[in-house]
């Protein structure tokens, strides 16, 4: 089963803008080994880090949970397939996408 990498938001605005971890590092002013513990979850991200790196990408502050949910990861909703026997997949949604199914599973 393929395990869901971290801050999957962060990491597509990241390679949409054409910036790689080495690139990043020097962005932020810090060690390679900085940069790798905070996108894949090992370390925190700090609140600095993150404000910088929203208007880096231009995104605006709003959003700022959607690309940094607590341990890189709050937003990924786990779903089964239907037969016992097949894999769990992984979909990332928004919390509005979220409590929309929420009203639609409620009939």
């Amino acid at each position: 089963m393929t395990k869901i990498k971290p801050y999957p938001r962060l990491r597509a605005a990241l390679t949409e803008s054409g910036i790689e971890q080495p690139y990043l590092a020097e962005l932020l002013k810090r060690g390679n080994q900085y940069v790798s513990h905070r996108i894949t979850g090992k370390s925190p991200w700090s609140q600095e880090d993150m404000y910088f790196l929203m208007d880096t990408l231009n995104i605006s502050h709003d959003q700022l949970h959607l690309y940094f949910p607590p341990k890189g990861n709050e937003y990924a909703l786990k779903v089964s397939a239907k037969q016992t026997a097949a894999a769990q997949r992984y979909i990332l949604i928004t919390e509005e996408e979220f409590l929309s199914l929420q009203r639609l599973k409620r009939g």
